[in-house]
């Protein structure tokens, strides 16, 4: 399944981001990883927006990925500097 390289599951005004996910940032984009991705258990991702979480929804997904219902994010940014 050909997939989109965003998502977008809060408008840009929320102040408090605590996690974006960004496909085009990620290490293993264009990979297998992309298949089982948590981004690919929320939502079909929007071309040109990233994922931003606020910290209540962040730690939400690494309760499920720590339960084992989802997997653990597997994003990574580019840009570590």
């Amino acid at each position: 399944m050909a997939r989109s390289s965003h998502l977008s599951l809060v408008p840009e005004s929320v102040e408090n981001i605590a996690l974006t996910i960004d496909c085009e940032e990620c290490v293993v984009q264009f990979t297998d990883a992309c298949d089982d991705c948590v981004v690919s258990y929320l939502i079909e991702r929007e071309p040109g927006t990233p994922v931003k979480f606020a910290d209540d929804e962040r730690h939400a997904i690494e309760l499920l990925a720590a339960a084992g219902l989802v997997p653990p994010s597997r994003f990574r940014s580019r840009d570590v500097g």
